[in-house]
């Protein structure tokens, strides 16, 4: 997960990459907040992120990054 959070840091890093890697974050952040209990580390990082100022994509109604496309 440090690797990934480092990418962000990257000035380096193509515009794609770093937006996907947001959109993750979000995705993750969101998805796993009512299961904070057992996985902490995915809403912990969103919301840490979100403090920090950093702007996320604009999430899709039928965002969706783990299942076969809709």
């Amino acid at each position: 997960m440090n690797t990934i959070i480092q990418l962000l840091q990257n000035k380096e890093i193509q515009s794609e990459v770093h937006k996907k890697i947001l959109s993750l974050f979000q995705d993750w952040g969101t998805r796993f907040e009512s299961d904070r209990d057992i996985l902490p580390l995915f809403s912990e990082i969103y919301n840490a992120l979100k403090k920090k100022g950093v702007e996320f994509p604009p999430m899709a109604a039928s965002n969706n990054n783990f299942g076969p496309p809709a």
